[in-house]
């Protein structure tokens, strides 16, 4: 037998990696990951606009295009070596703690090709209070090289300045993605909206401090903090109540369909999840009563009630990774917008819970109540 190293090309490689179907507010959540990972209690995502020059004859203001994305913590920095390892197609394993959000080591690589063509890391570790370190990978850098390769380089005043904004002089790390993929990008205010809407959710128990092993996060998206929300809004459920009776709720309070309780995953009884299940408010019973100060409209906005937002929220670690997934039996139908779900799992369910295959897991009875639908775990 002949054993021979294959080639690759590592411009390509990364021009793939970009067009693996990231949108921008994922990837830029992505790589928020890291920094909640790092055990940063504090994160700024700030997304930045400049002028573009004017054409001679050219009327009207100068247009704003977007500039660079730039991600700032204070977790606990990264020195040289992390530095490698974090810049490592595949990164080790053996750099991730047991909550970690990673798993494969290219979030960080795949989530900043996705949004453009420079990366930089500017970082100061706990270990190493008094030096900075830079790293800088550009694509057309690799390219030109035929290799993949990055460069360590002296912070700027920029830098310095950006990193203490967030770690006053402490250990964090900044993340700039720069040469942007224009082309790719949808308008500025569209992805700070993305990233506001969908941020409160998907690090809703790191933002209220129920993240197992973490303080509580401060995340800011351009200066505006973040508020967590909980899709189930079980903090408006009076736990005092029967739970939901398709024969009596009148519509108008959110109420316990499953309360939180563990199933088994596997079949050697060691790894579990938890699922919750709530029934929201129906907005037209909602809005036919004047009980309460709250009009149909209200109780949609309030409740986020539309069709993308129903159906189960996976958390792996307590970060959202899938959201509002029908799990193959929750249908397409209005019926349900009110319905939601949730799946906590860790990192520990990994090998026996494929998310495409959670439906498996159990069996649903679903059942039409007064046009409105509820689900009961056997």
């Amino acid at each position: 037998m002949i054993i021979k190293e294959g080639t690759w090309d590592a411009g390509r490689v990364f021009q793939a990696l970009g067009r693996i179907g990231y949108d921008p507010v994922s990837a830029i959540l992505d790589i928020v990951d890291n920094s909640v990972s790092a055990g940063a209690t504090c994160v700024a995502i700030n997304v930045n606009q400049e002028s573009s020059e004017q054409s001679e004859g050219q009327r009207g203001r100068p247009r704003a295009i977007l500039k660079s994305f730039i991600i700032a913590d204070n977790g606990c920095g990264m020195d040289e070596e992390d530095i490698a390892n974090a810049l490592t197609l595949g990164s080790s394993s053996q750099q991730y703690h047991e909550h970690t959000l990673s798993k494969f080591g290219m979030g960080l690589k795949t989530a900043a090709s996705s949004l453009g063509k420079r990366l930089e890391i500017i970082s100061r570790s706990e270990n190493n209070l008094d030096k900075v370190f830079k790293a800088v990978l550009d694509q057309d850098s690799i390219v030109e090289a035929g290799k993949y390769v990055y460069e360590l380089t002296n912070p700027t005043q920029e830098d310095l300045i950006e990193l203490d904004a967030c770690t006053q002089g402490n250990s964090g790390t900044v993340i700039r993605v720069t040469k942007l993929l224009h082309d790719s990008l949808p308008r500025t205010a569209e992805i700070i909206e993305g990233l506001k809407s969908r941020a409160g959710i998907i690090y809703y128990y790191y933002l209220t401090g129920n993240a197992e092993g973490s303080e509580p996060l401060s995340l800011k998206i351009d200066d505006d903090y973040i508020t967590p929300i909980d899709p189930l809004f079980v903090d408006e459920i009076d736990n005092e109540e029967a739970d939901l009776d398709e024969n009596t709720w009148d519509g108008l309070s959110p109420k316990w369909i499953t309360k939180p309780q563990r199933i088994q995953i596997d079949t050697t009884g060691t790894r579990f999840a938890e699922v919750a299940i709530t029934q929201l408010p129906h907005p037209p019973s909602v809005g036919r009563t004047d009980s309460i100060s709250m009009s149909q409209k209200g109780c949609r906005d309030h409740y986020l009630i539309e069709a993308r937002n129903y159906g189960f929220y996976i958390y792996r670690n307590w970060r959202l990774i899938s959201w509002a997934d029908s799990l193959d039996f929750v249908t397409r139908d209005q019926d349900l917008y009110a319905f939601r779900g949730r799946l906590l799992i860790n990192s520990d369910a990994d090998d026996v819970l494929n998310i495409v295959k959670c439906h498996r897991l159990f069996r649903p009875k679903i059942n039409k109540v007064k046009r409105r639908f509820f689900v009961e775990i056997p």
